[in-house]
């Protein structure tokens, strides 16, 4: 997005469809998130025994939630003839600090897991969180259609970097 966004024009389709992929976006990582706090942190917690053990990593999603927000809401409000390349790439570079800091905390985290949690059992968490993730993704599926295998796969490697 941030590459592309100085390459699109304003009242164009581009305009119009990077700003939908915007909202995708948003979307995929909002569902990543949600999908982490609700089925894979409170499992780890529980195998480990230890309350709290991935509170850093939920205070961090909600540290990005405000930006992501903003992200969300000027794809969504702004018209395609209003777009400004300039104000979505300072819409990312607002959501850039604590995304990298997220992005490289929570890896340590999740790899020091396994001084607390048996590989068997962290294997059944994992498998329950892929299991939850993929029914979420159905909607991508299907509220997306023409985009539903190049959205997924631009998601994860955005989220890769």
């Amino acid at each position: 997005i941030y590459h592309q966004a100085p390459l699109v024009q304003p009242s164009t389709q581009e305009a119009s469809d990077l700003l939908f992929y915007c909202t995708v976006v948003h979307d995929f990582i909002h569902e990543h998130h949600t999908t982490e706090e609700t089925v894979y942190f409170p499992a780890i917690e529980a195998a480990s025994g230890i309350v709290g053990l991935m509170s850093n990593n939920v205070e961090q999603h909600r540290q990005l939630e405000k930006g992501l927000d903003a992200f969300r809401k000027y794809a969504d409000e702004i018209a395609a003839s209003a777009y400004s390349s300039d104000v979505l790439r300072r819409l990312i570079d607002d959501l850039a600090a604590p995304l990298e800091t997220h992005l490289h905390e929570e890896i340590p985290t999740i790899l020091d897991l396994h001084q607390k949690i048996d590989s068997k059992t962290m294997q059944r968490i994992y498998g329950k969180m892929h299991d939850e993730a993929e029914r979420i993704s159905d909607k991508f599926k299907y509220i997306y259609p023409p985009l539903q295998f190049l959205v997924l796969a631009i998601c994860l490697c955005a989220l890769a970097y």
